[in-house]
């Protein structure tokens, strides 16, 4: 599917036990990485791996270093930790919980649209904009953000915005430019209804199938990808527990916070093949999952010499193999 002018809504994409585990998760990551006032020097995005060292390429694309890697950071600089007494380590159920979220629920979620085999977790953090601020972001693409050690900016690769609040303009939601196609898919009726599926089964296939009708034409200034300045940008309002999914080519912004709470979102991004400096390659094992396990085996394995040269650039980020066949185990939120 192409999703470049193409934004889609997951509504019910996280059951409860997920939304507590992650809300859980975000709350310790924000007590213990990240101050009240460093918010704006973040840009309200906390990084779960800003004080890892990632020359071990292992943590960049093996699942168990990955985690192991994102759980060692709730253990170390304490003096970031606010309350002591309430940052425990996340539990063995949240642990799952989340791994679960990231590695299954949410790759599973965007092959609906993109129908992979495979997917790679490209990047993950929290974006918490606090109450009664006035932190805003302005026109961007997260490609020409992310991308700018890469040759080739643009590569596509896929963000899901979950927010863990209800979003809306009053707090920050995003702003799409105007005569962005914006779809909305309800998960837990795909999901549970046989009824309902059929018809959100059409639904995904005019997506897969049809070409895009969006009419946005950018200006050239990068500030303002609306088509004129009398075309307002669109706010979408989104429950908590959804997923918004768009392109790293789709322009977008967001307004400050003007909430009495937080506005937190799990901001979770997903490549179809490894991103490198050099652009995107493809790994020769993505075209099955066992082939896929043996090149993880035979490239990653802990023991291996340190003179052995790899076969795969270093990932930009991160390369985490998710695997996304099995679209009917969606569970969605039934709450």
């Amino acid at each position: 599917v192409a999703m470049k002018d193409d934004v889609v809504i997951l509504r019910n994409l996280l059951t409860s036990q997920e939304l507590e585990a992650l809300d859980r998760d975000c709350s310790q990551a924000s007590r213990r990485f990240i101050t009240h006032e460093q918010y704006a020097e973040t840009s309200c995005a906390i990084d779960l791996f800003e004080r890892s060292s990632l020359e071990d390429e292992r943590i960049r694309t093996n699942h168990e270093r990955y985690f192991k890697e994102r759980w060692r950071n709730y253990n170390e600089d304490s003096s970031h930790i606010r309350n002591t007494e309430e940052c425990d380590i996340p539990s063995p159920e949240d642990k799952n919980s989340i791994r679960n979220t990231l590695c299954s629920t949410l790759p599973k979620a965007l092959n609906l649209l993109l129908r992979r085999e495979e997917l790679f977790l490209f990047n993950e953090h929290y974006v918490v904009k606090p109450p009664q601020s006035r932190i805003s972001f302005r026109w961007h693409r997260d490609a020409d953000e992310q991308l700018q050690f890469c040759h080739d900016q643009n590569i596509e690769y896929y963000s899901l915005w979950c927010p863990l609040d209800d979003v809306n303009e009053r707090n920050g939601t995003l702003q799409l430019p105007h005569g962005t196609n914006i779809h909305t898919i309800d998960i837990s009726e795909l999901s549970h209804s046989s009824q309902s599926q059929s018809g959100n089964e059409a639904k995904l296939l005019e997506l897969i199938s049809s070409p895009s009708t969006s009419s946005i034409e950018h200006q050239s200034d990068p500030l303002c990808p609306s088509p004129s300045s009398d075309a307002p940008p669109v706010s979408i309002t989104v429950p908590r527990g959804s997923g918004v999914v768009f392109s790293s080519l789709m322009w977008h912004c967001s307004g400050a916070n003007a909430s009495d709470a937080p506005r937190r979102v799990l901001y979770v991004q997903y490549s179809k093949d490894i991103i490198t400096s050099t652009g995107r390659a493809r790994a020769a094992t993505t075209t099955t999952i066992a082939r896929k396990r043996k090149w993880q085996e035979e490239h990653h394995t802990p023991s291996r010499s340190p003179n052995t040269t790899t076969t795969l650039p270093l990932p930009l980020c991160f390369a985490i193999p998710c695997e996304c066949t099995g679209r009917g185990t969606l569970a969605g939120s039934t709450d």
